[in-house]
């Protein structure tokens, strides 16, 4: 723009330096008269006296020549300043380009933009025309249809059955409560019925704790069965009055070892007297002697007080029968054995230390121990054989001081 200017300026500079130049001879020509001049117009008078024709303008008329030579140094003024704009502008341009560092903006590259002309086939592709001038077919959204989500693979579903297993079987191990655990094992029957678990291998339960985490496994493998089947909900219902025929029976309990001994200092732990050929307790006749009777028993119900702790309550009764007539011939009455303890117990044993009585003479006696569940209501009997002998070497114990 700039070099626009200055060259209009210099286009008009040229132009009024030729009239300028031109002056020369029109001053030195006198106009003629007008013919037929209007009447009141004044005639022109020249500025400069005019020469004869034949002689050409004065090249020494100081007037002229100051007019001439003022034009001159007006448009050596123009082209000068013209000339310093255009040198100043190129040193800008240049500096501009050459005396700078390029830098480059960095911009995160962006998805283009959607576009409907068909890409053109890269080479060695095998596009054909139609490829090319149809666009590709765009999804719409469909009505009036319906969407599922779809299910989790079979793997990944067994997958994650295994480590719930892991992990409750883990916790069950160290649980106060098992069977809270493990009944999280084996609901998991009635999606995936062929992954049992076998109860029996499973240690520290009692065998009413197994036979009803059996029939909790079989309920929920019968129940994945009949739903997969029928599909009705019903199913679940009748699976339920039958699991509560299984399992509503009488309470049990179960004395699984008792033993006449000696010293008792735990569970399992026990010094029992010897017994003869006919697995018999041999005892002296007629001699008070002192034994510890103990009893290991299953099946109790332990049940939740007030303060949280386990209470087991138990009764005990000792009879001895005669062989001969089965009449009693000694008995102690019930006596209770409460146990309360903050965590379950899963081993149960009775202790109870006796004096056998000097009335009972030569013969062989029952010695009967009844022990009775007074949460249950339920009763277990466990009956141990002797023998009274008159010669003290036939014994097999020793005497114990009274």
């Amino acid at each position: 723009m700039q070099e626009a200017s200055a060259v209009s300026t210099v286009v008009q500079y040229v132009a009024v330096s030729l009239i300028f130049a031109t002056l020369p001879l029109l001053i030195g020509c006198e106009a003629p008269p007008a013919q037929g001049g209007v009447a009141g117009q004044p005639q022109r008078t020249p500025i400069v006296a005019a020469t004869p024709m034949e002689s050409g303008p004065s090249e020494t008329d100081p007037q002229v020549n100051e007019f001439v030579a003022q034009a001159q140094r007006d448009v050596q003024q123009i082209m000068s300043l013209s000339q310093r704009r255009a040198d100043e502008d190129t040193a800008d341009a240049t500096q501009s380009t050459q005396g700078r560092d390029v830098q480059w903006l960095t911009r995160p590259r962006t998805a283009p933009e959607a576009s409907t002309a068909a890409p053109e086939p890269a080479q060695g592709s095998l596009a054909t025309a139609a490829d090319i001038s149809t666009p590709p077919p765009v999804s719409q959204p469909q009505t009036n249809q319906t969407t599922a989500i779809e299910p989790l693979p079979d793997d990944r579903l067994r997958q994650l059955l295994v480590e719930l297993s892991r992990e409750a079987y883990h916790h069950a191990t160290y649980s106060d409560v098992p069977l809270r655990q493990l009944l999280v094992i084996v609901a998991q029957a009635i999606i995936s019925p062929d992954r049992q678990l076998q109860v029996d291998a499973i240690p520290g339960l009692t065998d009413r704790e197994r036979e009803v985490l059996s029939a909790m496994q079989a309920f929920y493998t019968d129940v994945g069965e009949r739903l997969l089947k029928a599909g009705d909900p019903e199913v679940l219902v009748i699976a339920l009055a039958e699991l509560e025929k299984e399992l509503a029976k009488e309470p049990q309990l179960r004395l699984s070892h008792a033993a006449l001994s000696s010293r008792v200092s735990g569970f399992g732990a026990y010094d029992e007297f010897k017994k003869n050929e006919a697995g018999r307790y041999v005892f002296l006749a007629h001699s008070r002697q002192q034994a510890v009777v103990y009893v290991e028993i299953e099946e109790f119900k332990s049940e939740l007080n007030a303060n949280s702790e386990w209470v087991t309550e138990l009764s005990q009764q000792l009879v001895i029968f005669s062989d001969r007539d089965g009449i009693p011939v000694w008995r102690q009455p019930w006596r209770p054995v409460v146990d309360v303890t903050k965590n379950r117990r899963h081993d149960f044993f009775v202790v109870q230390v006796i004096t056998l009585p000097d009335k009972l003479s030569v013969g062989r006696y029952q010695f009967k121990i009844s022990v009775r569940d007074e949460r249950s209501g339920a009763e277990a009997e466990a009956t141990l054989e002797l023998d009274m002998v008159a010669d003290p070497s036939l014994t097999t114990i020793g005497r114990l001081p009274r």
